[in-house]
């Protein structure tokens, strides 16, 4: 007998049906997941692909953006 806690996107429903599942939101409420990045430092396309599965709205181009050196006045 055992208890884990693991994000519902590690969970296959039909491959592991012996595994139960219950939402968590109302133990643990609203969680947030922050990636810092060094402004004006390469980063891999891997690293792109996975910012942009943590939030759809920051896709490539978003950070490339975000990541340009400020402009000194």
């Amino acid at each position: 007998l055992g208890v884990g806690i693991i994000a519902s996107m590690a969970v296959d429903a039909q491959r592991e049906s012996q595994v139960r599942v219950v939402e968590g939101a109302p133990l643990f409420g609203h969680q947030t997941t922050r990636v810092a990045i060094r402004r004006g430092h390469y980063l891999r396309s891997y690293a792109y692909r996975f910012i942009e599965l943590c939030s759809a709205a920051l896709d490539e181009d978003t950070v490339r953006q975000a990541l340009l050196p400020a402009v000194q006045d």
